[in-house]
């Protein structure tokens, strides 16, 4: 934010100064990629080789937001979710209901939705290809 604020000339009344944010903002708009990712635990030097080219809001990447969505609303935290996005981005890429229906399916072999939580974030490959039921059984 500072380093925006640098960009405006603070000799200006605050009013003008909100015109001036204004004003650059409409022809300097922010990348909501880099606010998101730090967002989720992730520093620049992290999340630089998944900035999206050509691509500014979340909005441009729906699948991608979606399963973010899935995975906050079955709990799990979002600090973890950027270390997920770095071992298993194409989990961030299946289609509307994926995600959801196999942290589900590991629900249904008898695992408590506490212990998904863990073993998904520790481990998020699991969420890669079919759900494995020999490992429920371990």
């Amino acid at each position: 934010m500072s380093n925006l604020l640098s960009k405006i000339d603070d000799n200006d009344s605050q009013k003008d100064v909100s015109k001036a944010l204004t004003k650059f903002l409409r022809y300097n708009p922010i990348n909501e990629f880099e606010p998101f990712f730090e967002s989720l635990g992730l520093c620049p030097s992290e999340f630089e080789p998944f900035l999206p080219q050509r691509l500014m809001y979340l909005s441009d990447e729906s699948i991608m937001f979606e399963n973010f969505h899935a995975l906050c609303n079955y709990g799990i935290p979002r600090g973890k979710i950027g270390r997920m996005y770095k071992e298993a981005r194409e989990i961030f890429r299946y289609e509307s209901g994926m995600l959801a229906s196999k942290l589900g399916a590991y629900e249904d072999l008898g695992l408590r939705k506490g212990t998904v939580i863990k073993l998904v974030t520790s481990c998020p490959l699991l969420l890669l290809g079919g759900i494995d039921c020999d490992f429920a059984c371990v």
